[in-house]
């Protein structure tokens, strides 16, 4: 190339780099293939004919937020991210310009899926993507260690549907003897006897018996509008977010309304999300020895409810570290929102899913005719620069397909 001479310090850096993949990169105009590796704050590139450099980040980047580095020459460099997802180095001296893509092309021009496939593109899925980028990329001023990365997800009416009913709701009522469930559909669904039904059908059991229960529902149950199991209506897109976020570091929680103990029998299996990083409400466990056995006896003692500002103190009980995005889908998120993202010292996400497809879902938002009624968080969300996803516009599934 011409360009620079080879070091002996290059060479050594040759041999680094020996395994990683080629990607077709490019000098000012010249193709040419490269490959890279990241090692802290140092960027290591060695190009096909041979050539090699070493590239160090400065601490301060530019007053228009881009990264520099100094090659091991003393050359300075700009860092710019496109879209798309190439980076730019530019000389600032002499304007050489150095294109990293971030595919490796396996020689037989193969290409890597396209992320969120179930994402219609538009400007939701861009600026998700483009957000992912920014906090990632390991030549991105902006990158957020892994330790932080936490992604934090309601669960009615943002992974899965909630109507026509939460689906917890629907599986303590089918615990209970058809007259009784009629009577207490008749009483309503305020607080006070949504709490009767819980501790009607929940409370003196085990954990195990609990889980036993809410497992052979799983297995019999089927959704009155699809007549499917309600654990095979998570929603596509958003299997393949937490799918994504994850291969980039992150730590998925669900930070839901819902009983954490019903959530945790099957949020791995569905989510990829273990039972340890489920956040739900809560009430008091008793300790026992049965049979010579321990166990943990659920009670309606001790009822922490873990919605609406109930969220952000979960969040900090549970987790202990402000997220880095949030995702929820009514009113009962804002608080959550709000933590997440406001006065943040790092580029954060907030993301509202709202129900507008009444041909493949339900189209609901301030008359939530169940729950998951949507207005301030809906109202606040230009303001606060929260991404707001239109179901039917931006969606091109709903479901995965049966097994």
């Amino acid at each position: 190339m011409g360009w620079m001479p080879l070091t002996a310090a290059a060479l050594v850096l040759t041999a680094q780099l020996t395994g990683e993949p080629w990607k077709p990169c490019a000098f000012n105009d010249t193709p040419i293939d490269c490959r890279e590796r990241h090692r802290g704050d140092a960027l290591q590139v060695e190009w096909r004919d041979g050539q090699a450099m070493t590239y160090l980040r400065l601490p301060q980047p530019t007053t228009n937020g881009q990264a520099q580095y100094r090659d091991r020459l003393g050359g300075l460099w700009q860092m710019e991210l496109l879209p798309q997802g190439n980076r730019v180095l530019t000389h600032t001296s002499n304007g050489n310009r150095i294109v990293l893509p971030l595919r490796p092309d396996d020689g037989q021009q193969t290409m890597a899926p396209a992320p969120l496939p179930s994402w219609r593109e538009g400007p939701v899925r861009q600026a998700l993507l483009s957000w992912l980028q920014r906090v990632t990329d390991p030549a991105s001023p902006d990158r957020v260690p892994v330790a932080d990365r936490i992604a934090v997800f309601d669960n009615d009416g943002t992974l899965w549907p909630e109507h026509p009913l939460p689906f917890q709701l629907i599986f303590a009522l089918d615990q209970l003897p058809e007259a009784e469930r009629r009577r207490v559909l008749q009483a309503g669904r305020d607080r006070e006897n949504l709490q009767q039904l819980l501790a009607r059908t929940h409370t003196g059991l085990t954990t195990n018996e609990f889980s036993g229960r809410v497992q052979r529902w799983l297995a019999s149950a089927r959704h009155p509008r699809y007549g499917r199991p309600y654990d095979q209506l998570a929603y596509q897109p958003m299997l393949e977010l937490l799918d994504l976020l994850r291969s980039h570091g992150f730590s998925t929680w669900i930070v839901s309304g819902g009983g954490a103990d019903f959530l945790r029998v099957w949020s791995e299996r569905v989510y990829g999300i273990p039972p340890q990083q489920v956040v739900g409400t809560t009430t008091l466990t008793r300790f026992e020895l049965r049979n010579g056995r321990p166990v943990l006896v659920k009670t309606a003692e001790q009822l922490r409810i873990n919605d609406g500002p109930g969220k952000p103190a979960g969040i900090q009980a549970f987790i202990g570290r402000r997220p880095l995005a949030a995702f929820g889908n009514s009113d009962g998120d804002l608080a959550m929102l709000q933590f997440t993202t406001m006065a943040a010292e790092r580029p954060t996400l907030g993301l509202i899913v709202h129900h507008t497809d009444a041909a493949r879902e339900y189209a609901y938002d301030s008359h939530s005719t169940s729950s998951g009624r949507l207005q301030e968080a809906l109202r606040q969300a230009p303001d606060q620069g929260w991404l707001v996803v239109d179901m039917a516009r931006d969606w091109s599934v709903l479901f995965p397909p049966p097994p």
